[in-house]
């Protein structure tokens, strides 16, 4: 040991000096590397949904009961006519449930209800408070559905023939729970959501099929599920929830509202890159 060299006591106040100047260079060069790698990490992440769930702010709204086969309110647009006379909305309660038990006696009815709209640009849906329902009488039969004309997503063939009648189609998407995907949660989607989506699904949330563009900028499609009868399917997806597929069904519309008649056989996980929307 040189009269040059320095020697560091742990436990001294007194650090060298040629010894206390590596340290600081070391301890800022792993600063700036830690905030480089989050700044990375935050850019890198694809956007947020467009969404907003208006928590604590209560409307009235009105409109008819219609369950397709999830609970639905209707509700008409002035001045409006053909497809965009009325919007349809799916209706919930506080937590993760449907609103079925409360909504089931209504079905046909015109009703006044108070709610959160819970929104994004694939939809909407109604945080609905039960006791605020109230029943306006027995509203106009509806008007039966209209084979969709919109072709969804990638797929094999096109889903509607040329005559306009509906035949099979091969879609490809993520099942998601219909509240937190339209704005309650942020993300609504993907796995880090799955066990919170498997709980809102099970417990009566409507399941849709969400099926994406060519990017992660690119607007989204949301398909209601339901199965080829046009029964529920909540307890019967929840292992494929949050996980990449491929579903054969064939499409309906009512009004706005697109649903997915799904061949439950037929859903197949498939693994990032054998699809390039997946």
């Amino acid at each position: 040991m040189s009269a040059s060299d320095e020697f560091f006591i742990g436990w001294s106040a007194d650090v060298p000096k040629r010894t206390g100047a590596f340290a600081r260079r070391a301890w800022m060069g792993a600063l700036v590397l830690g905030l480089s790698i989050a700044a990375y990490g935050a850019i890198s992440q694809a956007p947020f949904a467009k969404s907003r769930f208006e928590f604590g702010v209560e409307r009235t709204f009105e409109g008819r009961i219609e369950h397709i086969p999830y609970p639905t309110l209707v509700v008409d647009r002035p001045g409006a006519s053909g497809d965009a006379s009325s919007s349809r909305w799916l209706l919930t309660v506080f937590g993760k449930r449907g609103a079925e038990e409360f909504t089931q006696p209504l079905d046909g009815h015109r009703v006044s209800v108070t709610g959160s709209l819970i929104y994004s640009g694939a939809g909407t849906m109604v945080e609905i408070l039960p006791d605020s329902l109230k029943d306006l009488g027995e509203a106009e039969a509806p008007s039966l559905p209209r084979p969709s004309q919109r072709v969804f997503g990638p797929q094999d063939s096109s889903v509607v023939d040329t005559d306009g009648s509906l035949r099979r189609g091969t879609f490809y998407g993520e099942i998601v729970d219909s509240k937190c995907f339209l704005g309650v949660m942020k993300p609504g989607n993907l796995k880090t959501h799955r066990a919170c989506a498997i709980r809102c699904i099970s417990g009566g949330v409507p399941p849709v099929l969400v099926v994406r563009g060519e990017s992660a900028l690119d607007p989204v499609t949301y398909l209601l599920m339901v199965d080829e009868e046009g029964r529920a399917v909540n307890d019967r997806v929840l292992e494929h929830v949050a996980q990449p597929i491929r579903i054969q069904g064939f499409l309906k519309s009512y009004g706005d509202m697109h649903v997915l008649h799904a061949h439950l056989g037929s859903i197949t996980r498939i693994a990032p890159g054998d699809d390039p929307d997946i």
